[in-house]
């Protein structure tokens, strides 16, 4: 549970509930002495949460109008309805469909299922073709070393295994 306490007025209201009287100290009485002793804050609270779960601590957050909110991990977060009916997808080679984050912006018709990204300089000759260049040219860019192909990453990969 994350409680958004930005105030000397909010700290106040939580340490005001019996539970939270242990995590008072004069140190902790303003944002500054809050923010300096934050690691030690965590442990207190976490100290006397034990056995409380997360709907009651936010159900007693919501009856105080403490600003609060779950603290998700990425699968539950995309498990919310409001993000996975915006999840983008794509395929990967293997056929494994991988879901991905929501576009930025929405967008009504954007497409949400895009190709899976080219393998390093997969496309690096058919670009350099359509801006002119012709085969002669490209192979010696290859063999200069100045363009390469996915095979170079894989030998890459495999001199850097043991």
């Amino acid at each position: 549970m994350l409680f958004a306490i930005g105030s000397d007025m909010g700290w106040r209201r939580l340490t005001d509930v019996p539970k939270f009287a242990p995590v008072v100290k004069p140190s902790r009485a303003t944002n500054v002495g809050r923010v300096q002793d934050r690691v030690a804050i965590h442990a207190d609270i976490t100290a006397i949460q034990p056995g409380s779960t997360r709907r009651r601590r936010s159900s007693r957050s919501r009856a105080r109008k403490d600003s609060h909110a779950p603290i998700n991990t990425v699968p539950q977060a995309m498990q919310i309805e409001a993000i996975a009916a915006k999840l983008t997808v794509t395929t990967a080679p293997d056929s494994r469909r991988i879901r991905m984050q929501p576009m930025a912006v929405d967008q009504a018709g954007a497409r949400t299922n895009n190709t899976f990204p080219p393998r390093y300089g997969e496309h690096s000759e058919a670009i350099l073709r359509e801006v002119g260049y012709g085969d002669g040219e490209i192979a010696r860019l290859r063999t200069s070393r100045i363009i390469a192909g996915p095979d170079a990453v894989q030998v890459r990969e495999s001199r850097s295994q043991p």
